[in-house]
C-alpha cells in the first residue's frame, strides 16, 4: 500500500482508520480522511509496535497493522491472525436485498464482513457453491473447492475443505468461483471470465493468517494470483468480484457498492494488538 500520513483522504485512508479500530485504537471516525486524531492514534499505533512514531503510515506501520507489502499499491491485503478470530460463520440472505452495511446491523457481534459467492443478479440466489450449518443449498457449481467455517465458534476454526466434506457437519463452506491455489478449478466459468480485467475479491489460507485481498483499480485475475504466491498463501479462492465486491469493518462500509448481495462472510475479530 501507498504511505498515507496527515491530510491523505481516501478509500485507502478508510482500510486504516478501520484497521486501526480493529487494533483498539481510536482513529476518531472512519470518514477517509486522516485528520489529527488518526494521527495522534498512529504515533500511539507506532510507539507501542517499536516503530518510528513519526505519523507516517509506511511498509513496515502497515505490515504491523496486518496489511503486507505487495508489489502493487492497487493490491490490498488484510492478514488476520486465526488465533484472534473468535468467531467466523457465513451469512446467507436468498433473495433478499443486503448490503455490507445492513449485515453489520442485523449481525453487530461481527466486526469484518465481506461478500462471498456468485449469485443470480435477477432474483440474488445464492449459484456458488454454499453450505450452512452442514446443509447443502447449492453444489456443483463452479467449484466445490473452497473453506469451511466451524459454527463450533471456536478460535481460528478455518480450514480448506470441499462441498461434500462439509455436509451433514457443523459447518459453513463457500466454494471458489473459481478455486486457485493450489488446485485451479475453473468448472462452469468460461475463459472471457478468467482473463477479463475487473475488480476481485480473494480469501486465502495458510497455517496462521486468513488473508483478504482485493484489487482498488482493474486487473487480471492472473496478477492477483502472482501475488498471492509471492506473499505465500497456502490455499486460495476466488469470490465475487466486480461490481458486487464489499467490505465492513466496525460497522462500517469501507469498500461498498449499491448492487445488493445475498451472502457475506463474517468474522469477530478478538484482542488484534
Amino acid at each position: 500500500m501507498k504511505t498515507i500520513k496527515q491530510g491523505t483522504k481516501g478509500t485507502v485512508v478508510k482500510v486504516y482508520q478501520a484497521l486501526l479500530k480493529l487494533h483498539g485504537y481510536d482513529p476518531n471516525g472512519i470518514d477517509g480522511s486522516f485528520g489529527p486524531g488518526c494521527h495522534k492514534a498512529t504515533v500511539q499505533f507506532q510507539k507501542d509496535h517499536g516503530l518510528n512514531p513519526n505519523g507516517q503510515v509506511d511498509s513496515k506501520t502497515w505490515d504491523a497493522i496486518g496489511v503486507p507489502w505487495t508489489s502493487s499499491t492497487d493490491i490490498l491485503c488484510i492478514r488476520i491472525p486465526l488465533k484472534n478470530l473468535a468467531a467466523q460463520q457465513v451469512l446467507l440472505k436468498n433473495k433478499q436485498k443486503y448490503s455490507v452495511q445492513k449485515f453489520s446491523q442485523e449481525y453487530p457481534q461481527y466486526n469484518f464482513i465481506f461478500n462471498a459467492g456468485m449469485f443470480n443478479m435477477s432474483d440474488r440466489f445464492i449459484i456458488s457453491d454454499t453450505v450452512i450449518d452442514g446443509k447443502v443449498i447449492n453444489g456443483g457449481n463452479y467449484s466445490n473447492i473452497g473453506f469451511a467455517f466451524c459454527n463450533d465458534r471456536s478460535v481460528g476454526s478455518i480450514y480448506p475443505s470441499t462441498t461434500q466434506n462439509s455436509t451433514n457437519k457443523n459447518v459453513d463452506f463457500v466454494g471458489g468461483s473459481p478455486a486457485l491455489i493450489p488446485v485451479r478449478d475453473n468448472k462452469g466459468l468460461n475463459s472471457s471470465y478468467l482473463n477479463q480485467s475487473t475488480i476481485w475479491n480473494m480469501a486465502g489460507l495458510d497455517d496462521q493468517y486468513f488473508y483478504y485481498m482485493t484489487n482498488l483499480v482493474a486487473m487480471k485475475m492472473s496478477k492477483m494470483i502472482a501475488e498471492a504466491q509471492r506473499l505465500n498463501i497456502k490455499n486460495l479462492i476466488n469470490l465475487d468480484g466486480g461490481g458486487s465486491r464489499s467490505l465492513a469493518m466496525c460497522g462500517t462500509g469501507i469498500l461498498t457498492t449499491s448492487r445488493a448481495i445475498p451472502e457475506v462472510i463474517a468474522f469477530n475479530i478478538q484482542n488484534w494488538k
